[in-house]
């Protein structure tokens, strides 16, 4: 295992280690919605990990050579906030004969701004009938991207995520469950 995947691991399992725990006390508790706000981050938290494994595994795929077939900037109407910007990119490649597509640039944090700018530079990188490179993995050549490895946000990301999905359902908890004390946490504990 490598030190990057070690690393992001350790800050998975302490967040969810003293941060869960006011969800956790809240399922135990029978606190019916804040149990399910409990397992409800626990999938989002589980979905992270998954795509930051792949990032992760993503530096060891093989490379092979493909051609952008679209790259566009998607705008969807944001409401008050204003409209959002989105890269999309699409890309064919093949392996062994095979032809292959893919949208997926990487598992770094892409850009859906209020900004064009940032989704502009994505696009600038991969223009329309380029040639670029393309990542796939061995085990399932439909899994590309055009770049590798991980931002560095996404420990912290996932930090913040789990931190205030899990202190909102303390606060649930506490809410739906006044007579919470110390007396029976202690209790939960001496069974």
């Amino acid at each position: 295992m490598s030190q990057e995947t070690k690393k992001i691991l350790g800050c998975a399992l302490t967040a969810s280690y003293i941060f869960g725990l006011p969800g956790a006390l809240a399922w135990i508790t029978n606190t019916s919605w804040a149990g399910f706000f409990f397992f409800m981050s626990l999938l989002l938290l589980l979905g992270q990990i998954c795509s930051i494994y792949q990032g992760v595994q993503s530096k060891k795929w093989l490379a092979t050579e493909g051609i952008v077939i679209q790259s566009y900037v998607h705008i969807s109407p944001g409401g008050d906030s204003g409209d959002i910007y989105e890269p999309r990119i699409s890309y064919g490649y093949s392996i062994s004969g095979k032809p292959y597509e893919s949208n997926s640039i990487s598992y770094k944090q892409n850009p859906n701004t209020t900004s064009r700018g940032p989704a502009d530079n994505v696009i600038s990188k991969y223009p329309k009938g380029s040639r670029v490179r393309v990542y796939y993995d061995p085990k399932n050549p439909t899994n590309a991207v055009l770049e590798t490895g991980l931002g560095d946000g996404w420990p912290l990301l996932l930090l913040i995520l789990f931190f205030a999905t899990t202190i909102g359902t303390g606060i649930w908890a506490y809410v739906a469950w006044p007579g919470l004390n110390f007396d029976n946490i202690r209790g939960l504990f001496s069974l």
